[in-house]
């Protein structure tokens, strides 16, 4: 035996040992990545036994009603969500929404369109806005942020031309008797917006052009040395950011039945706080559709318990204001804890092809 290859036989193995199934079971179960469920889960038990809510949450129509009121802001918060992922925000959507629905309200009312034909025009117009978010900000390297600020507003005051800042109403029942039907209990468009969130993590997870998305978002200039067109992959992303916006449009008439150029202010903030809540869940420190399905579930549950116990309608500012920083910090830290991990796993394989290359020395030497 040589010298080399006794230093190599005497180094402790870096293996640990591994652990019984069930203690791997209960290690995954209370993980950081279910963490964001367990609490959820906990939340509702709690209201289920205080007394002051206890009745509504014990009862099966309470929860139909949450995740039925979800429905929009779960499509808006994945329009948000797509351009995120690639480190981009688009802060436009919500005014994309009201021109979305606008534009269905008055081509139906006002114009005889079918209804079919004011979908199709509205998406459209939800992808042109998105092209020009990219354009300005993949093409002429503009901030996504002030630009998206900014085209947002521009839409808003297109919204109030073309409304005269009235409530347009009476539109055609057909688009609320298909979107609001429901199916064991929920409403179809809340099915809408998980099976756009299926198709986003499958696209994200599967998808050449998706993980290339994922590796623009991580790092662009790395992503460009390894031949990913990034201005491309930006552009796309605002087209879908747009698009899913405008989606949330026509699932917001199709709920309400009209059409309110002024719209809910809070709906940015509840899509803003859910991705970045959704990003410390499922796979903490990355932004995902199913963490943002949990974390908006989570804060509408939260929102809806506490009107029920009688505060006042700014709860629901303060709640998702809170959300949204929390979400902030957390999604950080678990950024952070993954890229700490990913450099220890780096350097382990680094020692292990060293103890190989030693090996290998020793080998030779013995030959």
């Amino acid at each position: 035996m040589t010298e080399a290859q006794g230093n190599h036989d005497q180094r402790p193995s870096r293996a640990a040992p591994r652990p019984m199934w069930w203690a791997r079971t209960l290690q995954n179960v209370f993980s950081e990545a279910y963490a964001l469920p367990l609490v959820w889960v906990a939340m509702i038990i709690f209201f289920m036994v205080l007394p002051a809510t206890s009745a509504q949450f014990t009862s099966a129509q309470t929860y139909a009603v949450i995740v039925g009121i979800q429905s929009v802001p779960l499509i808006l918060a994945l329009a948000v969500l797509v351009p995120m992922i690639g480190q981009d925000f688009d802060l436009s959507t919500p005014n994309t929404l009201l021109l979305s629905s606008m534009m269905v309200a008055l081509l139906t009312t006002r114009h005889g369109v079918p209804v079919w034909l004011a979908i199709v025009l509205a998406l459209l117009a939800g992808l042109v806005i998105g092209l020009i978010n990219g354009i300005l900000c993949a093409k002429l390297g503009l901030f996504s942020f002030i630009v998206t600020l900014g085209t947002g507003s521009l839409v808003f005051g297109i919204t109030v031309y073309i409304s005269d800042n009235q409530i347009v109403s009476g539109v055609s029942p057909t688009l609320s008797d298909v979107m609001l039907q429901r199916v064991l209990n929920l409403p179809v468009q809340f099915y809408v917006g998980v099976v756009l969130a299926a198709a986003i993590w499958w696209w994200i997870r599967y998808m050449p052009s998706g993980r290339r998305h994922t590796y623009a978002g991580d790092s662009r200039e790395v992503a460009l040395l390894s031949g990913v067109r990034v201005a491309r992959v930006r552009i796309g992303s605002f087209c879908v950011a747009g698009m899913l916006a405008a989606a949330a449009g026509v699932a917001n008439i199709a709920q309400s039945g009209s059409a309110d150029p002024s719209g809910n202010p809070n709906l940015l903030l509840a899509a803003f706080a859910a991705v970045f809540l959704g990003g410390t869940t499922i796979t903490p420190g990355r932004f995902n559709a199913w963490g943002t399905v949990i974390a908006l579930l989570f804060l509408g549950t939260g929102v809806t318990a506490l009107q029920i116990v009688g505060l006042s309608s700014y709860i629901q500012q303060i709640f998702f204001g809170g959300a949204l920083v929390l979400g902030v910090l957390f999604a950080r830290l678990a950024s952070r804890r993954r890229e700490l991990k990913e450099e220890r796993e780096a350097l382990r394989e680094g020692l292990d092809e060293t103890d190989e290359i030693l090996e290998a020395q020793g080998m030779g030497q013995k030959a």
